[in-house]
């Protein structure tokens, strides 16, 4: 059974923030397992018609089998299925990676205030992060 002590040291391993997260945020994690190990977790959060998306994280020993990609496809899935009609995130250091998923890098300033309630949109880690969004309409 996954625990939050998983997703925090997963997090953790990869160099995320888990600070501001507790086990209630469990709901919003779709997660990869081999193993029985915990190989990669994101997280999407839904608000009216935005997204957040949050903590992509794959172990480092299983990076490069396109695992990001899947957690990343079913992340908008569940959004586009919650109502959201576009997906924003912060990166520091995954730009390329999300732009070649469609993400297009965008100001800060231009982000809908259902973005910007989210606590980690203004944490302290995430304020020099790439501000990135993506429309939803094209996704299947």
């Amino acid at each position: 059974m996954l625990t939050f002590a998983d997703v925090a040291g997963l997090l953790t391993r990869c160099d995320l923030p888990s600070d501001d997260l507790g086990p209630e945020d469990l709901a919003h994690f779709d997660t990869i397992v081999e193993g029985g190990r915990l190989i990669g977790v994101v997280s999407v959060q839904v608000a009216g018609d935005v997204a957040w998306l949050r903590s992509l994280a794959i172990d480092p020993e299983m990076r490069g089998r396109g695992l990001g990609g899947v957690l990343v496809r079913r992340a908008e899935s569940r959004a586009k299925y919650a109502g959201a009609q576009s997906i924003s995130l912060l990166t520091k250091t995954a730009e390329p990676f999300f732009t070649g998923l469609g993400y297009d890098k965008v100001g800060r300033d231009s982000a809908p205030a259902a973005v910007r309630a989210f606590k980690q949109f203004d944490a302290s880690c995430c304020t020099s992060g790439a501000f990135m969004t993506k429309s939803l309409h094209d996704t299947a």
